[in-house]
């Protein structure tokens, strides 16, 4: 005997409710998948001015020398190499990866070469801790402290208080390029892309970098075609409040059973 599903035995008042139920639903996964793609994630990337910070206002070489203070504090306590020292904070603010291209073009013998290890390589990521680098306590030829409140720029921030490593890498192949640095600072200092920068704020970054200059005689070529094919590495600054909210979507239904 053919069994009826037990749908069709339902009242006949009933027996509507089911495809009520789905209809429901798929016009609710519809309208939510509207909100997530038109508002949340433009709301998401949209992005804010971010507020003066509160020491300095919009003296950003100020708030440069003091970050430079702590590291050479640091190199006088370890004994460290200040310029290497400041170019090995410097490249730990950006991603590092391996010239594909050069590696393509390689002698086979040259591939087969041990990978460094990984004190050969600049590490990535950054630790702010209690160093002398970051105390309060700045010495007489230093700027006042920055104090981190809810008011100061989140950037700024994390830049001011980043603990830089007391050694410097060994490999000293890695190049960081006027272009990049460019869009570093713009992020660090005004929470921009490098092209909203306005005039004053440019001028205040060639301040940062005559002081990189003449304090440790760090120079920032302008990259090439011929630096993009030659270089050992590429380096990619990370500006994270400009980068775009990587997002994957799920039914509404997910979020009803996590945290309904």
């Amino acid at each position: 005997m053919t069994m009826i599903p037990q749908i069709f035995l339902l009242p006949t008042s009933l027996s509507f409710l089911p495809y009520l139920g789905a209809v429901l639903y798929l016009s609710l996964e519809f309208v939510f998948a509207i909100a997530f793609f038109k508002y949340m994630i433009p709301k998401a990337n949209q992005l804010t001015e971010p507020a003066p910070y509160r020491d300095y206002g919009q003296d950003k070489r100020k708030l440069m020398l003091r970050i430079m203070h702590r590291i050479e504090e640091v190199c006088r306590i370890t004994q460290a190499d200040e310029k290497a020292t400041m170019k090995r904070f410097l490249v730990e603010w950006f991603h590092v990866e391996k010239n594909r291209h050069k590696v393509q073009t390689e002698e086979p013998q040259q591939r087969k070469a041990p990978m460094a290890s990984a004190a050969e390589t600049p590490e990535i990521a950054f630790s702010p801790s209690s160093s002398p680098e970051n105390s309060d306590d700045d010495d007489s030829e230093s700027p006042p402290a920055a104090n981190t409140n809810t008011n100061s720029t989140a950037n700024e921030a994390i830049i001011a208080t980043a603990e830089p490593l007391p050694t410097a890498p060994k490999d000293v192949s890695i190049q960081l390029y006027k272009q990049e640095m460019d869009d570093f600072f713009s992020w660090a200092f005004y929470g921009k892309f490098h092209s909203k920068l306005e005039k004053v704020e440019l001028a205040e970054l060639d301040r940062i970098y005559k002081e990189l200059e003449d304090r440790h005689d760090l120079v920032f070529p302008y990259r090439t075609n011929k630096d993009d094919q030659q270089n050992e590495h590429h380096c990619k600054p990370r500006c994270m409040t400009l980068e775009p909210v990587q997002t994957m979507y799920r039914p509404l239904l997910v979020y009803l059973l996590v945290y309904g």
